[in-house]
C-alpha cells in the first residue's frame, strides 16, 4: 500500500531536536568547522552564561527578550 500525504503536510511541524542531537550536532560543528553552537539555557554557570549572551550580542545584535 502507498503512503498517503495530504496537500497541508509540508505545512505540519517537524518534532523538534532532542537535547541529545543537538549536543552531537554541536561538537561536529565545532570540530569540522570551528562553529560553536550552545543553547544558552545548558550553560549553569550564571558568569559564563552571561559571557556567552555578550558574545552572542556582539556577534548577532541584541536578542528580542535582552
Amino acid at each position: 500500500m502507498s503512503d498517503v500525504q495530504s496537500q497541508l503536510a509540508r505545512h505540519v511541524a517537524k518534532p523538534a531536536t532532542s537535547d541529545a542531537a543537538l549536543k552531537a550536532m554541536g561538537a561536529r560543528a565545532w570540530e569540522d568547522q570551528q562553529t560553536l553552537v550552545i543553547r544558552l539555557s545548558s550553560v549553569s554557570d550564571p558568569v559564563i552564561r552571561q559571557m556567552v549572551r555578550a558574545v552572542a550580542d556582539y556577534v548577532f545584535g541584541k536578542h528580542a527578550d535582552a
